[in-house]
């Protein structure tokens, strides 16, 4: 085990690396949404490599759940329904309806919700 002073640092500088990449990963989001986002454009942007962002976040799905555990995005609709399309991906139906459920709540235009209502439907076939 390392000093207190190693240990300090340690863990500032995963905190450091956290931080970097969850900012990547939100404007990677808001800018191109959940379709256009992937891992290799997120080491383009905050210059981590891929083995880092899989040790510190799992996956994708990890990444978004982090990035709205992280509260930033918590009340952003398009942060849960990009939840919601991954989890739906994944074979997560619980999850994803879950998701879906609050992206709804949160949509304020017209358009968007009949997507997410569309979205929810298909989940119920």
């Amino acid at each position: 085990m390392g000093s207190p002073a190693f240990e300090q640092r340690r863990s500032a500088q995963r905190a450091q690396v956290r931080r970097a990449v969850l900012d990547a990963t939100e404007s990677l989001l808001l800018e191109a949404g959940e379709e256009q986002f992937s891992i290799r454009r997120l080491v383009e942007r905050c210059g981590y490599t891929a083995p880092t962002i899989y040790h510190h976040f799992g996956d994708k799905k990890g990444l978004i759940d982090a990035l709205l555990d992280r509260g930033e995005l918590a009340d952003y609709h398009l942060a849960h329904a990009a939840r919601a399309e991954l989890c739906r991906r994944l074979g997560r139906t619980a999850d994803a309806r879950a998701a879906y459920e609050r992206a709804l709540g949160l949509a304020g235009q017209a358009p968007e919700k009949r997507f997410l209502e569309q979205r929810l439907r298909e989940l119920a076939i």
